[in-house]
């Protein structure tokens, strides 16, 4: 899981973003709830799972920062 609250405070979610890869080949997507993100998958050992989202900062937010940490 991951906390995206100080990501999503600035920003929204791009729909269709949300990915999943593990050691390169498509996997299931993660899924978003409130602002956790979450993933559950099959991973092997000495594989890797990566994430991605992309989101659109909102309008007026000063210095475009988002933290996600």
């Amino acid at each position: 899981t991951d906390d995206l609250s100080k990501v999503l405070d600035n920003a929204a979610l791009v729909d269709g973003s949300l990915k999943a890869t593990v050691d390169g080949a498509d996997a299931t997507a993660p899924t978003l709830s409130g602002t956790t993100l979450s993933w559950t998958g099959a991973l092997e050992a000495g594989k890797s799972v990566v994430l991605t989202y992309q989101v659109k900062i909102n309008d007026g937010v000063a210095g475009g920062v988002l933290i996600n940490n």
